[in-house]
């Protein structure tokens, strides 16, 4: 099973005066548009409360620090290479042609999320932080796969870089 996670991070002020955290307004209907499951958001949206949390920061209504959330799927092509083995020994003549090629031998779903942190007196994004996997029907190994991914995508950030 392939999991694959990635994160960036930026830094762009040294201030640190960001106590509180609150989500950026969301069309759901944009997600069900990209076949993403409402748990899955969920999920996500609990991990990354998580994660503020964490470093001290507040859920509020009135937040210093907005998160947006950007999701990604993609379908795509699992493929292996044919090789040409030199020490492999033919019976017939092989006068045909064959070459190395990539063959396609399965899809997947992949989705990845995109997390911005916009300070919201400037309205100017102040760190952000993305995780990638391939995407599982059963919720407990999807919300452990969200887990492990924000988790990572956050391990780098702190209030006092921002």
């Amino acid at each position: 099973m392939l999991i694959v996670f990635l994160f960036t991070s930026a830094s762009i002020s040294a201030q640190s005066s960001y106590k509180t955290f609150g989500y950026l307004d969301f069309d759901i209907k944009v997600l069900i548009d990209i076949e993403t499951r409402p748990e899955n958001l969920e999920f996500l949206k609990a991990a990354i409360q998580r994660e503020l949390e964490a470093k001290g920061l507040v859920r509020s209504d009135s937040p210093d620090l907005l998160v947006n959330i950007g999701v990604l799927i993609e379908e795509k092509v699992q493929t292996r290479e044919t090789n040409a083995r030199q020490d492999m020994h033919y019976m017939g003549q092989r006068n045909y042609h064959w070459e190395v090629e990539e063959v396609p031998v399965g899809t997947y779903t992949e989705g990845t999320v995109n997390i911005d942190l916009v300070d919201a007196a400037q309205n100017k994004r102040v760190w952000e932080g993305s995780a990638s996997s391939v995407l599982v029907k059963k919720n407990t190994k999807m919300k452990k796969r969200i887990d492990k991914g924000i988790k990572k995508a956050f391990k780098k950030f702190s209030i006092a870089k921002l």
